[in-house]
């Protein structure tokens, strides 16, 4: 089995610095990862390098603002139009989807999932709140080694964006103090240096990027969290809220799986439940199944996630059901699920 380093700033500065980079995130791209992504991106070009941003998914549109305009899709043999190609916020190469052939060229990754498969030589924070924590720290020392003299607004604003995102705007259980400092920083550079950048998200201030991020629903994100309104249902004795999303419904009413990223959230934090789930047919796979889950106690939902070939963190993660429908995917993760619980109580009462 192959082993790769866990490299320091330094090193990672100099694996991307002045280099023509292709940048790669995972399917069904968050806040975390299209901030971190364009962030890095920004960063690269400080250093004198450039470099684009690609995606094996489309980008919700809440997200776009984050995206300069450019295009994510992938080409056929487009890596060989670049020196590296660096992966961010992805814990395994399965989560790259289609892209997942590129891992094995993966110069490196940045990550900050506790639990995850390392597949390319990595700068990974586990106990970061988001990848763009990592990133943060990759621009300031950057700055003092000398590597960008330029003003690194560009970057700041993307990876606040990344930050805000993956910690629920800083009140999911995540957040700590690397997250608070990180942003206090962030805010701190941009009322001094707020001057720099060509593009909407340049002219930003903070408070309007976690509006962007939060406040804002398209018209099919509304439709996607009526049917999980609709569809919610509890297992697993009731601790265990989860909601789903057929392939006909997606078809009704136009949804693709970048409209439900919000779905989720609605189904967390109900009275007497541990954890919320959603489950949404791929629209583009027929028999397969998207899943997220978010934890409201100390219950793993990462472990779960992993039997499905997923993963995360503890209390938030990814995974993928085949199933000839809905109903039979929602039993087969409650299976998984009930085992888990009953883990996670013995373990809990000691």
């Amino acid at each position: 089995m192959e082993e790769y380093k866990r490299l320091t700033l330094g090193e990672a500065i100099h694996v991307i610095a002045q280099k023509r980079v292709m940048i790669v995130c995972h399917v069904n791209p968050d806040g975390d990862a299209i901030g971190s992504a364009y962030g890095l991106l920004r960063l690269v070009e400080l250093t004198g390098g450039s470099g684009r941003v690609i995606c094996p998914s489309e980008i919700p549109e809440r997200l776009r603002f984050l995206c300069d305009g450019d295009s994510t899709v992938y080409e056929s043999g487009m890596e060989n139009d670049f020196d590296i190609i660096v992966a961010v916020d992805s814990a395994s190469a399965s989560q790259l989807g289609e892209l997942s052939h590129l891992a094995r060229e993966t110069a490196l990754s940045i990550d900050h999932h506790e639990n995850c498969t390392m597949f390319a030589d990595n700068l990974w924070y586990p106990d970061a709140a988001a990848a763009g924590v990592i990133v943060y720290d990759l621009a300031i020392e950057s700055a003092l080694r000398g590597y960008v003299t330029g003003n690194l607004s560009p970057v700041l604003r993307r990876v606040f964006a990344a930050i805000a995102s993956d910690t629920g705007s800083f009140k999911f259980a995540n957040t700590n103090e690397s997250a608070f400092s990180t942003a206090a920083g962030i805010c701190g550079y941009l009322a001094e240096n707020d001057d720099g950048g060509d593009f909407p998200v340049d002219c930003m201030s903070v408070s309007d990027i976690s509006s962007a991020l939060f406040d804002g629903k398209t018209k099919k994100e509304i439709a996607a969290r009526r049917i999980a309104n609709k569809n919610l249902r509890y297992i697993c004795g009731g601790k265990v809220a989860v909601t789903t999303i057929n392939a006909d419904e997606m078809t009704e009413h136009e949804l693709e799986l970048r409209d439900l990223g919000g779905v989720v959230d609605q189904v967390r934090g109900i009275e007497g439940t541990v954890c919320g789930v959603v489950i949404k047919a791929d629209p583009e796979k027929p028999g397969t199944f998207r899943g997220s889950a978010r934890s409201n106690v100390d219950f793993d939902v990462a472990a779960v996630a992993e039997k499905f070939g997923g993963g995360g963190h503890k209390r938030a993660a990814g995974f993928t059901i085949t199933a000839r429908s809905t109903d039979e995917a929602v039993e087969k993760f409650a299976r998984v699920a009930d085992a888990a619980l009953a883990e996670y109580n013995s373990t809990s009462q000691k």
